[in-house]
């Protein structure tokens, strides 16, 4: 049977060396004596992503500087009839189990900067351990999920990204959703998904062992997953780990997965560790300072800066003290500045951190006025409260109200709103987990004069009239 390059065995060997392209390139250039040509990272990209094939001279090269063999850079090539066999019985067949994650990636890498000491940890566990469980601990908004897509954008990792504003937060969409992914990426036998896979791990289990069987040596799987805060801990069964997560992992298969610093009860037999992204650390000080000197050059934060007779330096340096470390704070205020929100308010005076951000916000917007804006408020927590993004229409009906009236008031909030167009209608939910945090503490919920209980039972009985089949 022929064999075909295989762009993505090279980005795993290199991977295992924790180097990036230009790394890679490096070493090629300074093990080879090319007289023609150097190396650069265009090259390696152009190999790794699309399956360029490298002269002979390159691949001895390659396998030289990497330690491996040239064959591990190939995989056979399957005919045309078993080619058209695998997509009939596995593509189009899971199809329907996987969860697309696309726009929320796209979302969580804008405007992406720094994190190379994370990335650099990460790397480290994986290159000095043959499995095992590498978790990134951090305070909501810090940039756990943005760390994550930023991995799955870049290396097309295996994922799943929980978001309990969207109700996907349980261990049977987990299941399904990896299981598909692993049949698929590893061209595994199986034609769809049983009806009981997402009951109990065992099957997850079993395919991460088949899969370990397939990979070479220096070969490993990196399974991403987002937010173990935000599952859905009643999916589960009682003693059984969260998303029904192995016990143990076979030689290769890395699970990296992000979470609130809290205790969580995971059964774990092989090797794990974990880094915690801390906000007054230099290396994340130093990553929101390069946020703030790209931003600050911005047209509508030089206006503000002018007007309140600012320098660069000085906006970067107060900000960088005002976020607390806070990158969703940074998402949050450095647009408000721009658009002019904060045009006759003293710098003195912007909120400091997210959360006095999130309650100046809410005064602003006028929801502790008296008397409250009750319509306002019903909105807001309905969104909060529900688990699927719903839209303006529906939202109408829950609430028995005039749809444009509805409209206004979620375009008041759309910065913190989650926008999605779902069989070509808007739909909105919670941006971040955060943001339902302050909605829920005690001072909040008081102030506005809602039972969270009444809200529930307001959706149950909309939901119990058939109103939400959209």
């Amino acid at each position: 049977m022929d064999n075909r390059f295989n762009g993505k065995k090279l980005k795993a060997f290199r991977e295992q060396k924790a180097w990036n392209q230009k790394d890679l390139a490096h070493e090629l250039n300074l093990n080879l004596n090319y007289t023609d040509e150097r190396i650069t990272d265009r090259d390696i990209r152009r190999w790794e992503n699309e399956g360029v094939k490298p002269r002979s001279e390159v691949l001895l090269g390659l396998a030289m500087v990497l330690e491996c063999e040239t064959e591990d850079f190939f995989e056979p090539i399957l005919s045309e009839e078993k080619l058209i066999q695998n997509k009939n019985a596995s593509y189009e067949l899971l199809e329907k189990d996987l969860c697309s994650f696309k726009s929320f990636i796209k979302e969580r890498t804008r405007d992406f900067e720094g994190r190379q000491f994370v990335f650099d940890v990460i790397d480290n566990f994986i290159k000095h351990n043959e499995c095992g469980y590498f978790f990134v601990l951090g305070d909501p908004g810090i940039g756990k999920s943005a760390v994550a897509a930023k991995l799955v954008n870049e290396r097309d990792y295996i994922h799943h990204f929980n978001v309990r504003a969207e109700g996907i937060n349980r261990a049977e969409t987990f299941l399904r959703n990896i299981c598909a992914q692993l049949i698929i990426r590893f061209e595994l036998p199986y034609e769809s998904l049983a009806h009981d896979v997402g009951a109990d791990g065992k099957f997850l289990s079993k395919l991460l062992e088949e899969v370990g069987r397939k990979l070479s040596g220096k070969e490993s799987l990196v399974i991403v997953v987002d937010a173990l805060d935000e599952v859905d801990e009643s999916s589960g069964r009682p003693g059984a780990n969260l998303l029904f997560l192995p016990k143990n992992l076979p030689s290769g298969i890395f699970f990296v997965i992000t979470a609130r610093p809290q205790s969580y009860q995971l059964q774990i037999e092989c090797i794990q560790d974990k880094f915690e992204i801390q906000h007054d650390k230099d290396n994340n000080l130093n990553d929101i300072e390069k946020y703030l000197e790209k931003r600050v050059k911005l047209e509508g934060i030089q206006s503000y800066n002018k007007k309140q007779k600012l320098s660069n330096q000085d906006f970067v340096s107060i900000m960088k003290g005002k976020s607390d470390g806070n990158f969703m704070y940074l998402r949050y205020v450095l647009p408000e500045i721009e658009k002019g929100a904060y045009k006759n308010i003293d710098f003195e005076n912007i909120p400091v951190g997210l959360q006095n951000y999130y309650e100046d916000h809410w005064r602003r917007m006028g929801m502790m006025t008296k008397p409250l804006p009750e319509l306002k408020i019903q909105i807001i927590y309905i969104l909060s409260e529900l688990h699927k993004p719903i839209s303006t229409e529906l939202l109408a009906d829950c609430c028995r109200q005039n749809e444009v009236q509805v409209q206004e008031i979620v375009d008041e909030w759309t910065q913190f709103l989650h926008r999605k167009v779902i069989d070509h209608k808007v739909r909105y939910s919670l941006y971040h987990a955060s943001f339902r945090d302050f909605l829920n503490r005690k001072e909040i919920v008081k102030a506005a004069g809602i039972d969270i209980r009444d809200i529930n039972a307001l959706i149950s009985e909309w939901l119990s009239d058939g109103l939400y089949d959209e």
